[in-house]
């Protein structure tokens, strides 16, 4: 069942991955996000696309990116296999 998960999360034609383009409120989410914590241009886009879409969680293998999210549980792969 893991590695199906795995599978399913990763794929780009997965119902379960969304890509979305950045609008205004994605851009001033994520300047915000840069401004009361460390985190980079691309992660803090990342971060403030899924709370703008409500997701429930984030996904990806950076551990540093994990450690600075504060309000958004990040699914790491590693924990799965």
């Amino acid at each position: 069942m893991k590695t199906r998960l795995i599978r399913l999360t990763c794929s780009s034609e997965s119902p379960h991955l969304m890509v979305r383009p950045i609008n205004r409120e994605v851009a001033w989410r994520a300047a915000e996000l840069r401004a009361v914590g460390r985190l980079g241009p691309m992660d803090a886009i990342v971060a403030a696309t899924a709370v703008a879409e409500r997701c429930d969680a984030t996904k990806g293998n950076d551990s540093v990116f994990a450690a600075q999210l504060r309000r958004l549980p990040y699914l790491y792969p590693g924990d799965y296999l």
